[in-house]
């Protein structure tokens, strides 16, 4: 058997479609993003809450959101820039700095009543990305502190599995 050229031509660019805009500039996993906000059939419209976690050079992001199908609702942030009211002057995007914006998030969530109501008393809530670095791992424990009951058995693995590889 040959090679077969490939042609390209009028009859493909007709027919071929293009993806979304987010996913050419590679900002959505659309994929990933499915499987994370698709709430369970018979819990009927109530929406599923998720910690985002956003790191840059100069700052940490965090916020709690759902999903609608207008666009994703931001409940509470918290932001690293608010941290110099509270005396952190300096170094807004390390460690500590990330432990404090998780701390002023999860305090924002309680104290400002926009905790959701669920039937449990939880705060349902699921991660956006693995927990692959400490820092995100760092805002599930100020939830813990906090007590913001939520499901963070996902921490848990994590934390367990880079004791076991140690």
């Amino acid at each position: 058997m040959g090679f077969v050229k490939v042609i390209k031509n009028k009859q493909y660019f007709k027919r071929f479609q293009v993806k979304f805009k987010r996913r050419r500039e590679g900002k959505t996993d659309y994929y990933a993003r499915k499987r994370l906000i698709v709430q369970d059939k018979n819990k009927y419209n109530t929406p599923k809450y998720r910690l985002v976690v956003r790191l840059s050079n100069k700052n940490i992001t965090c916020q709690v959101a759902y999903s609608r199908i207008e666009g994703d609702k931001i409940m509470c942030s918290a932001y690293s820039r608010e941290l110099p009211r509270y005396g952190v002057k300096v170094g807004l995007t390390n460690y500590a700095a990330a432990y404090c914006t998780g701390l002023l998030l999860a305090r924002r969530v309680r104290a400002n009543g926009c905790q959701p109501h669920s039937p449990m008393g939880r705060f349902p809530l699921c991660a956006v990305k693995l927990l692959s670095n400490c820092v995100t791992l760092l805002r599930f424990k100020t939830w813990k502190y906090c007590a913001l009951s939520t499901p963070h058995w996902f921490a848990l693995y994590f934390l367990r599995k880079k004791a076991n590889a140690k």
